[in-house]
């Protein structure tokens, strides 16, 4: 599968052999451009096929998988805490998952 623009930034840790699941990099990409300015430090492919997007500076990932996203919250304190919440890849669920993730204004999570 070839990616869309919006991951030309985009540092990704999967090889064509091991690539996610077209419907996942689908879902990552409907992410990607919803929060334009907010691009992760790196893509990387789950357990599942899925897709992992990794922001390190916000603690923040969110796993893509072909049904639902995964928002992983990294405890800033302690940084072994980490707070899961799935939603639905609907555009209210991608809506919920934004808000929830933090993204500011100036597109970084946080």
């Amino acid at each position: 599968m070839i990616l869309p623009a919006i991951w030309t930034p985009v540092r990704i840790a999967w090889t064509p052999d091991s690539a996610p699941s077209e419907t996942a990099i689908s879902n990552a990409t409907r992410l990607l451009e919803a929060v334009k300015g907010a691009v992760p430090d790196w893509a990387g492919r789950g357990d599942w096929p899925t897709v992992c997007l990794h922001w390190s500076k916000a603690k923040v990932e969110i796993e893509v998988y072909d049904d639902m996203y995964q928002l992983c919250q990294f405890d800033p304190v302690d940084h072994a805490t980490i707070t899961v919440l799935d939603f639905e890849t609907s555009a209210e669920g991608l809506s919920e998952l934004i808000k929830a993730a933090g993204f500011t204004d100036q597109l970084q999570p946080g």
